[in-house]
């Protein structure tokens, strides 16, 4: 064994998962992350080492059951999801906390962890996530950037954006309720300085992952105050400490392009299924072509470029 390979295997040992050395953004993420930070004391509870790649320089510790996923190449940086410390569906039945998904997700929600105390461990927010009954998430983006996913979305949904209720009320605009919508908690208290710039390159990197697997049109990205019921900013106002206009700009600069695929859609003369099929019941996009969104209306619907009318965005996927 080389003395480069030994020097590499001893900086895995005992670690967590934390960010990968170098990451090259444009704006607005951060230029560079740090090289990966000591694991503390408290954290050094996994034994089994996980051998890191020859190429890498500096790797990040490994953390046991952690899975490294890369990003596509150009994509300038690499992030790590554990998907098996916090395995909620592996560890508890189905009803505590998240249910059994039967058609493919087609949004995801931003959440914050909203903690009323300051500098809560990373620790704390994934174990109640992971075992609480009442709530939980798909996934957890840490400070740091460490990223770790509670459940499987192709599988299994979470219990965190809301749906209708037993007495036949929402609680989330239908298109966002829990059974069609992936959960993501960002590890901040409402004392917390603002979002690292590490966790946000973190939480862009997720979505990129996410967006293409999933067939998620952008627009269906968005926050946990503007889609809960009975309206935006009302019941809830996760992610705390990011006004919504600010994080759609983020999302939007971090995808770019207005441009999407068609998936076959009705031509609605406003914003809403209670609109009339424009054109006399007859206007359609037909599947397999692609459509120019101007603006982006609530409930997740789109006013095509050219003026024909709106669509529904989740009939669609962005490009």
């Amino acid at each position: 064994m080389s003395s480069q390979v030994r020097s590499l295997a001893r900086r895995s040992i005992n670690c967590l998962p934390i960010v990968p050395t170098r990451v090259t953004l444009p704006s607005p993420f951060s230029s560079y992350v740090k090289r990966a930070a000591r694991c503390s004391s408290q954290e050094r509870r996994a034994k089994t080492v996980i051998s890191p790649p020859l190429d890498a320089a500096l790797p990040p510790c490994y953390h046991k059951g952690a899975t490294p996923v890369r990003a596509a190449e150009g994509d300038g940086m690499t992030f790590t999801i554990d998907t098996v410390t916090y395995d909620k569906a592996a560890r508890y039945p189905i009803d505590h906390g998240y249910g059994t998904r039967t058609t493919s997700p087609t949004a995801v929600v931003v959440h914050s962890t909203s903690n009323s105390k300051a500098n809560t461990p990373f620790s704390s927010e994934a174990d109640y996530l992971y075992s609480s009954p009442d709530v939980s998430a798909d996934y957890l983006v840490g400070k740091d950037g460490r990223i770790v996913r509670f459940l499987d979305s192709r599988k299994h949904y979470a219990w965190h954006a809301g749906g209708k209720q037993p007495d036949g009320t929402w609680t989330a605009q239908p298109a966002f309720a829990n059974p069609k919508s992936i959960g993501i908690e960002l590890h901040h208290s409402t004392p917390d300085p603002p979002y690292p710039a590490v966790q946000l390159d973190a939480l862009g990197w997720l979505l990129k992952q996410l967006v293409p697997q999933f067939h998620i049109a952008v627009a269906m990205i968005d926050t946990h105050g503007q889609i809960a019921l009975p309206g935006p900013y009302v019941r809830k106002v996760d992610p705390d400490d990011w006004p919504h206009s600010q994080f759609i700009a983020w999302r939007d600069e971090l995808f770019g392009s207005a441009s999407y695929y068609v998936r076959g859609a009705a031509i609605h003369e406003g914003p809403g299924l209670g609109f009339p099929i424009a054109l006399g019941g007859t206007a359609f996009l037909p599947s397999g072509g692609t459509a120019e969104i101007d603006e982006i209306k609530p409930g997740g619907w789109g006013h095509l470029k050219d003026g024909r009318g709106f669509v529904l965005l989740e009939q669609l996927s962005r490009l």
